[in-house]
């Protein structure tokens, strides 16, 4: 029989390495390689989801300029990143953070300032900003938290 002689206890700086991993990681980065390779079976989840048809959804991150796939990758991928070397303890993790939180503020504006595709009588509009919405507080709140414990971790001499 297998005991325990401490409970299991996550310090702060794991709790959010381990969010990270699984909002970025599990969540963000997997959303932008099943996009980015068009899989078909994901994309007909999306578009109806949204209650688009496929084409239109496709057309729509077809028409993403190059500059926002590079935010995209660096917010999803620099968060995800920066999760494990949290995880890893290396003090690498800050710059990590930041860098997805710059993709992050880049993505953003392109959000709120590039429309959806809207199919008529249907409100894709208001269902996409709400949860743009949902996903820029989650993550912002994680990046920013994360950047905060990573520089007092740095300062307090906890990451190498």
């Amino acid at each position: 029989m297998f005991r325990f002689e401490q409970p299991l206890v996550l310090r702060y700086d794991q709790s959010l390495g381990l969010a990270g991993v699984l909002w970025s990681g599990c969540g963000g980065a997997v959303d932008f390689l099943l996009i980015q390779w068009r899989i078909p079976a994901y994309l007909a989840l999306r578009a109806n989801q949204l209650r688009i048809p496929e084409l239109e959804l496709v057309r729509y991150y077809d028409a993403w300029p190059l500059w926002t796939n590079t935010a995209w990758a660096m917010s999803t991928w620099g968060a995800a990143f920066a999760s494990i070397l949290l995880l890893c303890g290396s003090r690498n993790a800050l710059a990590a953070f930041v860098v997805s939180l710059l993709g992050l503020i880049v993505m953003t504006y392109f959000w709120y300032y590039v429309p959806m595709p809207r199919v008529a009588g249907d409100d894709l509009a208001f269902f996409a900003e709400d949860m743009r919405f949902l996903y820029l507080c989650v993550s912002v709140i994680i990046t920013c938290a994360s950047i905060r414990e990573s520089w007092q971790m740095i300062r307090w001499g906890e990451l190498s």
